[in-house]
């Protein structure tokens, strides 16, 4: 939704097992459908994402945005009864969108992931830690 110079995108995302299909949520480990071929038991992993941008267009070649990106997944255990694996993650960014030219794009972006912790019930938390970026992107559409 565009508020004249102002914009805001959101999107909010479902699935089961998306991993299985080899997407781009491997930052969740819980986010797999768990097989046990011994007991053939399965589990199935839900996946739930929200993203929200923010913006602002200084001029017609320039866009200030920033954003916030959360994931969750979570899985039970099919090994261990009464075990479970969750995990949230949350994506911060800010970015510079400019168009010194006609098709000529320029991105400077800053951002942080934090991973947080894969919470295991009845087990011990593995800490993922942090991943901070700073990164260009130039573009030119013939």
């Amino acid at each position: 939704m565009a508020f004249g110079p102002f914009y805001v995108n959101a999107t909010v995302q479902y699935g089961e097992n998306p991993n299985n299909a080899a997407g781009p949520w491997f930052t969740l480990y819980p986010s797999v459908n768990l097989y046990n071929s011994t007991t053939d038991r399965s589990e199935d992993a839900e996946y739930m994402a929200a993203q929200l941008i923010l913006g602002f267009k200084v001029m017609d070649s320039l866009v200030i945005e920033g954003g916030v990106i959360w994931q969750s997944g979570e899985v039970d255990d099919v090994t261990v009864t009464g075990r479970s694996w969750a995990q949230d993650t949350w994506s911060y960014y800010i970015g510079f969108g400019w168009s010194p030219a006609k098709n000529v794009f320029i991105v400077p972006e800053f951002g942080i992931i934090d991973y947080n912790k894969l919470e295991v019930d009845n087990a011990n938390d593995i800490d993922y830690g942090k991943l901070t970026w700073l990164g260009i992107k130039w573009q030119i559409n013939f």
